[in-house]
């Protein structure tokens, strides 16, 4: 069972992850904006000592690009970074912005079992 923190602002699409990870078993905490991550991600650490395995995030929540800003937020606070994954529904140089985030990219949309395998997996992505 692996911990995730689920960064998305789109009811549905929050609903489909949640289900398909828990039901295989993972446990996921959602947070619906940029506050509320950063706030979810604190107290994990403070309470368990360590990040979530594995941290998924929406390229755009209420503004352009917070999902990017969080994951670099990771990248530079977070020991050990967990294995981390950007979606969006923007395409146009997003694996390329991904990578230099450190995070595997899933186009939107996306099967949920591309998902589950990188989730699963957890092969980190060298920033």
């Amino acid at each position: 069972m692996k911990k995730i923190l689920l960064v998305e602002d789109n009811d549905l699409i929050c609903g489909l992850v949640v289900e398909i990870l828990e039901e295989r078993g993972h446990r996921v905490l959602v947070a619906q904006n940029l506050t509320q991550a950063h706030t979810i991600l604190a107290d994990q650490i403070k309470r368990e000592g360590v990040a979530p395995d594995c941290i998924i995030s929406d390229r755009d929540l209420k503004i352009s690009d917070e999902g990017i800003t969080f994951l670099k937020f990771v990248n530079e606070n977070v020991k050990p970074v967990p294995t981390k994954v950007l979606f969006s529904g923007r395409s146009d140089g997003m694996p390329t912005v991904a990578r230099e985030v450190g995070a595997h990219f899933l186009p939107k949309p996306f099967r949920l079992q591309e998902l589950v395998t990188v989730v699963e997996k957890g092969s980190p992505v060298p920033v």
